[in-house]
């Protein structure tokens, strides 16, 4: 799925592999922090696909963390862990619609709080 991902992008396509990670980061079910960590590896070494994982499916499962005590802690462990994670995170905005709590965690990972 993650070469799937890079192709499309690499192609600039919104197609289904994109609208299926738009799905599922808006909507997160148990395994989405390890298949975003899997598009950070995938787009390691390309500073505009990392950009686009951070920009793209990570702050979508980012904005949804607030009320999910559990993704939260899985996005965390995700940014201690791996490095490859942690530089898509530094491409995360988070605004005023994400909790101060989550952004208090994510900002020490290299989020982007823009509401200050």
């Amino acid at each position: 799925m993650a070469e799937a991902w890079v192709s499309e992008r690499r192609a600039n396509e919104l197609g289904p592999v994109w609208w299926f990670l738009s799905a599922v980061c808006a909507e997160p079910q148990p395994g989405v922090v390890d298949l975003v960590i899997a598009l950070a590896h995938a787009a390691e070494g390309d500073a505009d696909l990392v950009a686009a994982v951070g920009a793209g499916p990570l702050e979508n499962l980012v904005h949804q963390a607030g009320g999910d005590a559990e993704l939260m802690n899985e996005i965390e462990r995700a940014a201690r862990q791996e490095p490859a994670f942690r530089a898509a995170l530094s491409c995360v905005w988070m605004g005023s619609d994400v909790p101060t709590a989550v952004k208090q965690r994510l900002v020490r990972f290299g989020a982007i709080n823009i509401s200050e």
